[in-house]
């Protein structure tokens, strides 16, 4: 059975603690493979929660997520790039349906000013209360100043004259304290194991290369590749975790397979001698054993990341990066 992230719907191990495409914790949720009643009410789900102009739904055949622009809306059939299927099209309106939405729309538009307007006059009363109590403290924070101007003013010089040591001794400690709690850290993956490390600092590192993910929605994140000033060492961050990484180019002995449904009509291919792409070895482990990762680096600056976690003979394409 197959396993994949809660939040982001990419594949993970079924023992996955963090999701290396997203990060969120625990993500391991099972996934059929063919059409069944929960996978229909998931589409349901998907489809009461879609955004303006993109909607999300799952191939009755496969399992996996796709992403549909508005204007396949209301083609009577969908076809699948992943597994090649065509079927019904979820996303074709029911008649009257449209018309219960606009007035779900409208009922929950109503209760939202109700809100606002109560909440308004709740906070409008209490600030006049709190105004009324602070004039009555400040006049009487007044008076006492007056009698009292004159022990104020030898408390002051006496702390001048024999208190600044121990103040300062005591801002000392509290900046360390506060510097100490908020120190950054970051996800390290060794031997496909994720640890948290304290964060290297910017000029601890440089940045070889910068990207954007290009096909993962709203969790699109930046993918960089960075050197370690200290020991000349290369990694690579990808989905907010690091992963340690090896600057090759492709020799006429690299047996490397790849697949890329968008390349070559979804034929697998091999790259040609003198590629430049990275290694990165021990991403994690799955059922099929050790997942290995080659980010492919094209003339034009733009790269693609591909992972063996599908089957270890080939690298499936994981995810597309522009440059920025």
């Amino acid at each position: 059975m197959a396993y994949k992230c809660v939040k982001c719907g990419k594949y993970v191990s079924k023992d996955a603690l963090l999701c290396k495409h997203c990060g969120q914790k625990n993500p391991a949720i099972s996934i059929e493979p063919k059409t069944t009643t929960k996978r229909l009410s998931e589409n349901k789900k998907l489809l009461s929660n879609h955004a303006d102009n993109i909607w999300q739904i799952y191939c009755p055949n496969c399992g996996n997520q796709l992403t549909m622009g508005k204007e396949f809306k209301k083609e009577e059939n969908l076809h699948c790039p992943i597994c090649q299927t065509n079927f019904v099209n979820p996303l074709r309106p029911v008649a009257g349906r449209e018309n219960e939405l606009d007035m779900k729309k409208l009922k929950w538009v109503g209760l939202f000013f109700c809100v606002i307007l109560f909440t308004g006059l709740y906070f409008a009363i209490n600030k006049k209360e709190e105004a009324k109590t602070t004039t009555q403290e400040l006049a009487s924070i007044r008076l006492e100043n007056d009698s009292k101007g004159s022990d104020l003013s030898l408390l002051k010089n006496d702390k001048e004259e024999n208190g600044s040591v121990s103040l300062n001794n005591d801002n000392n400690k509290e900046n360390t304290q506060a510097s100490s709690q908020n120190e950054a850290t970051e996800y390290v993956v060794t031997n496909a194991t994720i640890e948290t490390k304290k964060a290297l600092a910017e000029s601890e590192y440089s940045i070889v290369h910068r990207w954007m993910e290009t096909n993962m929605g709203t969790t699109s994140k930046e993918c960089r590749i960075e050197k370690i000033k200290k020991n000349g060492k290369y990694r690579i961050l990808t989905g907010d975790i690091y992963f340690t990484c090896y600057p090759k180019k492709i020799t006429r002995n690299s047996n490397y397979v790849f697949h890329n449904s968008h390349l070559y009509n979804g034929d697998y291919f091999n790259l040609a001698i003198g590629t430049p792409i990275y290694y990165i070895p021990k991403m994690e482990t799955n059922a099929n054993g050790i997942v290995n990762g080659i980010l492919v680096i094209q003339a034009d600056g733009s790269a693609q990341l591909y992972m063996n976690d599908y089957n270890p003979n080939f690298y499936e394409i994981f995810t597309e990066l522009r440059p920025i």
